[in-house]
């Protein structure tokens, strides 16, 4: 084990894989700013305590808990905040129906209430089963004080006192990889530290936290600029007015390329929504349509399966990544647009069959569809947000 960052140890099992988190994040560790946090003097866990077992199914790591850890964190997760008891299998969904894990956005880190953390380095659907079951004792005599007989619901699914409490995470289809133990030594500066090593966060300009309107989708140039006027003539605040799918000649899949018979001359719609004081804002997705003049440059570099007809770029190899940002930039960006909302990058594979691509997709880069899933909507918005650092809005 070896530390990595200020507090933050690093645990690698086996042969991790070649893609992970944090070899593509967007930005390195804030180290200097780790460094003023309050020191911790151990790390939280010894892998001698831990145990892995290589399985059919990929590897498991068993971390024991004290009685009085109460678990948080996992990403984005819509139904809960305490995960304390469940099992959480991370998948990317834009329609969880359940508390099971699957978001929009999940992400393999968990905290205590101890002040610690852990951060599963992997791409994959990692399931975390968070005191929420144990092993067969070795004392298969033991007494049991549990004599009551629940007579209803409540009583029946109530969690139970567990003899050993343990946090058990599986990684399928992997022969090793890297677990972060990250030190507080309270709750708030582990979640710091994971932050920070994360790359840290940025300062959004005011006009991003402002209002937000988005324009019909079958609206054409005079009736945006129309609702544009409508707004400002009443003094009803809008600070970023938004176009959906209907701006481009093809929208499922895209086109990027303004509709000449809705809007006849976009530079012009650009300039004078910005001269009424709005930031003007794109709706898309990245599945790109045989039309879209970036089609051809971006073939040999996507996924092996189609999504609405169009391809999905693998932003990981920089081709696809310089093509896609360089043609957002010299016919957008350049031109005024001031935001993206880069939609469809969560995927609804398990409501739509056609919504996202498959699991078992295959990359250029070597990823599978389970991995790129978990990067995919990250490596977007690294790939936009390339084009605004050019330029100062």
């Amino acid at each position: 084990m070896q530390v990595i960052a200020p507090g933050i140890w690093q645990w690698t099992i086996g042969q991790p894989e070649e893609h992970t988190p944090t070899r593509h994040r967007a930005f390195e560790p804030c180290l200097d700013t780790m460094a003023t946090l309050p020191a911790v003097a151990s790390c939280p866990f010894d892998p001698a305590n831990c145990k892995t077992k290589q399985t059919k199914r990929g590897l498991q790591i068993e971390i024991p808990l004290t009685e009085s850890d109460e678990l948080y964190g996992l990403g984005l997760q819509l139904k809960s905040h305490r995960q304390t008891g469940k099992m959480k299998k991370l998948a990317v969904n834009s329609d969880p129906v359940a508390d099971t894990g699957d978001s929009h956005a999940p992400v393999p880190v968990i905290m205590s209430t101890n002040g610690w953390g852990i951060f599963v380095n992997s791409l994959r659907y990692v399931t975390f089963q968070c005191a929420s079951n144990q092993k067969v004792s070795t004392n298969t005599k033991a007494a049991t004080a549990e004599n009551d007989i629940a007579i209803n619901t409540e009583d029946l699914y109530a969690q139970k006192q567990l003899n050993e409490k343990l946090l058990v995470i599986e990684v399928p289809h992997v022969a090793g990889v890297e677990v972060m133990f990250i030190g507080g030594p309270d709750m708030v500066n582990a979640v710091k530290r994971y932050n920070l090593y994360s790359g840290g966060g940025c300062l959004p300009s005011l006009w991003g936290l402002g209002v937000w309107y988005r324009a019909f989708g079958r609206f054409n140039q005079n009736q945006v600029m129309d609702m544009a006027k409508h707004l400002r003539d009443r003094n009803m605040p809008c600070d970023v007015l938004g176009l959906e799918p209907g701006w481009q000649t093809k929208a499922y899949s895209c086109s990027y390329v303004w509709a000449d018979e809705r809007f006849p001359e976009p530079q012009k719609l650009i300039d004078d929504t910005r001269a009424m004081g709005y930031k003007l804002n794109l709706w898309e997705h990245a599945f790109t349509h045989p039309t879209s003049p970036i089609y051809d440059e971006l073939k040999d570099v996507s996924g092996e399966y189609e999504v609405w007809k169009g391809l999905v770029p693998d932003f990981t190899i920089d081709k696809a990544f310089d093509t896609f940002a360089n043609y957002h930039d010299e016919q957008l960006v350049s031109k005024g647009i001031t935001g993206f909302k880069l939609d469809e990058c969560d995927s609804s594979d398990f409501v739509f069959s056609d919504w996202s691509f498959p699991l078992l997709a295959e990359f250029p880069s070597g990823m599978d569809g389970e991995q790129y899933h978990s990067l995919f909507g990250n490596k977007y918005m690294q790939c936009i947000d390339s084009t605004f650092r050019k330029h100062n809005f």
